[in-house]
């Protein structure tokens, strides 16, 4: 039986309703992270997120940008701690290219 899109995503316990979830919080904490850094570093920001071992793991635009980055690690880190996330270690990885 197919079920309607408002359900899909107001059913407190469905995949998709986790998903909705974590992205939000995914994009909450980039927020957070942006905002910390000077502007011209933090438009290089493409995600981040947190692994299972609490680690902030950003993802960089290109390997330039993620060299400048790592020069910010402790920033984004407190920016983390900030916003609720206790966070370990930072991890800064280049988005792969297609």
């Amino acid at each position: 039986m197919a079920k309607d899109l408002k359900s899909l995503l107001t059913g407190g316990n469905s995949s998709l309703t986790t998903l909705a979830n974590r992205a939000s919080a995914m994009q909450s904490l980039q927020q957070s992270i942006v905002g910390a850094l000077p502007d011209n570093i933090g438009a290089a920001i493409v995600a981040a997120s947190i692994s299972p071992d609490n680690a902030l793991v950003v993802v960089a635009d290109d390997p330039n940008w993620a060299a400048r980055l790592r020069f910010h690690s402790a920033d984004m880190l407190e920016a983390a701690r900030r916003a609720g996330i206790p966070a370990t270690a930072c991890q800064i990885k280049v988005r792969p290219q297609a």
